[in-house]
C-alpha cells in the first residue's frame, strides 16, 4: 500500500511540473538562450566555417544552451518553447533525484523519501524549474558532483566503478561551467570533505596515484568541452586572458543584470547588497513550516542525539558533511558580499540541500510519535504545510513569487520585494489583452514597457492577429505601457530618484495578471491621452 501512495504522489508531481511547464510563459533570458544554441549548433556543425553570431553572452558558454536547441529540434516548431521548458525540467527533476540519492548515502533510504517531496515542492525552486536555463542547471551540476565524488572516494578501488565516476563528473562539470565560471566556487565544501577523507580518515585507504590520473581526465575533459561551446575563446582557446578577466570584474562590480533591487521594502543597488540579503530572502521566501524546522532540529539534536546515531550509521560525520554543503556557501556569500538581486534565483543551489533540515525533523517526529509532544509539533507542521500547499496552488504558475505569511498578507509585498522579476506573467497578461480588448485593425498602437524583457514581451505581442504596433520608449507619448513592478532605474539613477514601474507610471490599468490579490504584472494605459 505505501509503495502505490509513494507511486501515486511522484506521477501527481512530475504531472503537475508538465502541466505547469506548459501553460507558464516564458522567463526573461529564455529567448537569448535559445538563439545563442541556435546559433552554437550551427556554429559548430559548420566545423567553425560559419560566422559565430554572439548574442552578448562572452561569459556564458553555451554548453546547455546548445544541448537544449538539439533537443528542441525534436519537436514541431509551436512546441518550441515547451521543448525547452521540458528540457529544463528534466534536469531540475534530475536536481531532486540527485540531492535523493545523495540524502540515502549519507542517511538512509526513508529520510530520502522526505528530501525528495520536500524538494519538489519548494516553491522558489519548483517556479524555476522549468522557466530557468542556468540556476537550476547549477543545482544539478553542484549536487550530482557532490554525490559522485562521495561515491568515487568510496569505491575507488573498484576500477570499472571509479572510472563510471571520473567520466560522469567530467561531462557535469562541463555542464556547470558552461553556466557560469564560479560554479567552481560551490565546489569548496567537496574540497573540504576530500581533505578530511584523505589525510584524517584512516578507515579511507585512498590512492593518490589513481586520484591524479583522474584529476587530469576530468580537468582535461570538462577543459575541452567548456571551450569547444565558448566561441569567443577560440581565436586562442590558451591566452583570451581578457575575456576571463572581464567576467570576474564584473561579478565583483555587479555589472550584470538588473542593477536595482528591492528587500523588505528597502531600495538597494548592485553596488552595495545588504549583508543580510540572504538570510531575509530565506525567512521570507521558504514556506512557514521549513522555516520552523531550524530551531525544532537544533532543538532535537540537543535532546535526543542517541535517536539519530542509533538510526543512522556515521551520523555524526554525514550530518557534519550536509552541513557543510549548507553553511560553507552561506558563509563565502556573506563574507563576500556576493552581488544579487531577484530573490533566491542565483541561491537555488542551496535549496536542495536545505531540504534535509525539514526532512530530519519531520523523520524523527514520525519515528517517535507516540510521544505527546511529538505529535502535537507534528499535527503544528502538517496544518503549517497545508496551510502552505494551498497558497501554493493558488499562485500557480508563478510559484517562484511565493513570500510566507511572517510577511504578512501576500498582497501586502507589492512594494516590498520585486515579485515577477522574471516577468512569466507577461504571456497570460497579453493573452487577457488578445481576447478582451477591441483591437482597431487600422490602428498602429505604441506600446512602452517597463520591468519587462522586450524580447519576451514582443513575442506574446506579435502572435496577435491583426494587431499593429511600434515599440515606443516609455518616456514617450504611448498608448499603453506593459509593466511588472520592477525599480525603474539605472546606474546613473539615485535613491531619491528610484521609482518602481508601478509608481512612475500613471493610467487606468486595463489587464493585470493577479495572484492572490498582488498585481504580478500590468497593462496601464496613458492618462495624459484619456
Amino acid at each position: 500500500m505505501t509503495k502505490k501512495i509513494e507511486k501515486i504522489i511522484l506521477i501527481l508531481l512530475i504531472s503537475y511540473s508538465i502541466y505547469i511547464s506548459l501553460i507558464v510563459g516564458m522567463g526573461w533570458d529564455e529567448i537569448v538562450h535559445q538563439k545563442n544554441g541556435k546559433n552554437l549548433i550551427r556554429y559548430l556543425f559548420s566545423i567553425g566555417n560559419l560566422e559565430y553570431r554572439s548574442l552578448g553572452l562572452p561569459f556564458h558558454f553555451g554548453f546547455y544552451d546548445a544541448f537544449s536547441h538539439f533537443v528542441s529540434l525534436n519537436f514541431p516548431i509551436k512546441y518550441s518553447v515547451f521543448s525547452h521548458h521540458i528540457t529544463n525540467l528534466f534536469f531540475s527533476i534530475m536536481t531532486i533525484i540527485g540531492i535523493s540519492q545523495l540524502t540515502k548515502f549519507l542517511f538512509n533510504k526513508k529520510l530520502s523519501k522526505f528530501v525528495y517531496v520536500i524538494t519538489f515542492l519548494n516553491p522558489i525552486f519548483f517556479g524555476h524549474m522549468s522557466v530557468n536555463p542556468k540556476d537550476t542547471i547549477i543545482a544539478f551540476a553542484l549536487v550530482w558532483i557532490n554525490l559522485l565524488f562521495l561515491k568515487y572516494l568510496k569505491f575507488q578501488k573498484i576500477d570499472f566503478k571509479r572510472t563510471r565516476y571520473i567520466y560522469f563528473i567530467a561531462l557535469i562539470l562541463s555542464i556547470g561551467l558552461s553556466i557560469r565560471l564560479t560554479f567552481i566556487a560551490t565546489l569548496i565544501p567537496i574540497f573540504l570533505i576530500f581533505i578530511y577523507e584523505v589525510a584524517f580518515n584512516k578507515k579511507n585507504s585512498f590512492i593518490l596515484k589513481h586520484f591524479l590520473i583522474d584529476f587530469l581526465k576530468v580537468f582535461l575533459i570538462s577543459y575541452l568541452v567548456t571551450i569547444a561551446f565558448w566561441p569567443e575563446m577560440h581565436k586562442n582557446i590558451f591566452t583570451q586572458n581578457e575575456i576571463i578577466s572581464k567576467y570576474f570584474n564584473s561579478l565583483i562590480n555587479g555589472e550584470y543584470g538588473l542593477y536595482w533591487g528591492l528587500i523588505d521594502g528597502q531600495a538597494y543597488n548592485l553596488s552595495n547588497v545588504p549583508k543580510n540579503y540572504l538570510y531575509v530572502n530565506l525567512f521570507y521566501r521558504m514556506p512557514e513550516f521549513f522555516v520552523f524546522s531550524l530551531p525544532i532540529l537544533i532543538f532535537i539534536l540537543f535532546y535526543d542525539f542517541n535517536f539519530f546515531k542509533n538510526r543512522f550509521l556515521n551520523f555524526k560525520k554525514n550530518l557534519i558533511y550536509s552541513s557543510c554543503f549548507i553553511i560553507v556557501p552561506i558563509l563565502i556569500i556573506t563574507l563576500m558580499s556576493v552581488k544579487a538581486n531577484n530573490g533566491l534565483r542565483y541561491f537555488l543551489f542551496l535549496l536542495p540541500f536545505l531540504s534535509i533540515v525539514p526532512a530530519l525533523v519531520i523523520f524523527y517526529l514520525y519515528e517517535n510519535k507516540k510521544k505527546i509532544l511529538n505529535k502535537v509539533i507534528l499535527f503544528f507542521l502538517i496544518i503549517s504545510f497545508c496551510s502552505y500547499f494551498i497558497n501554493f496552488i493558488r499562485i500557480a504558475p508563478y510559484h517562484y513569487t511565493y513570500i510566507n505569511y511572517f510577511n504578512g498578507k501576500f498582497s501586502n509585498n507589492l512594494n516590498k520585494f520585486q515579485n515577477d522579476y522574471w516577468g512569466l506573467s507577461i504571456k497570460e497578461l497579453i493573452g487577457k489583452f488578445e481576447t478582451s480588448y477591441s483591437i482597431d485593425r487600422h490602428q498602429k498602437y505604441k506600446i512602452a514597457f517597463c520591468g519587462v524583457s522586450l524580447d519576451i514581451a514582443q513575442y506574446y505581442l506579435d502572435k496577435i492577429k491583426n494587431f499593429n504596433y511600434i515599440k515606443v520608449s516609455s518616456n514617450e507619448d504611448y498608448d499603453f505601457i506593459v509593466m511588472v513592478n520592477l525599480l525603474n532605474g539605472d546606474r546613473s539613477s539615485t535613491f531619491k530618484n528610484i521609482k518602481s514601474c508601478y509608481t512612475q507610471f500613471s493610467g487606468n490599468d486595463l489587464f493585470s495578471v493577479e495572484r492572490s490579490e498582488l498585481k504580478l504584472s500590468i497593462i496601464r494605459d496613458n492618462h495624459k491621452n484619456n
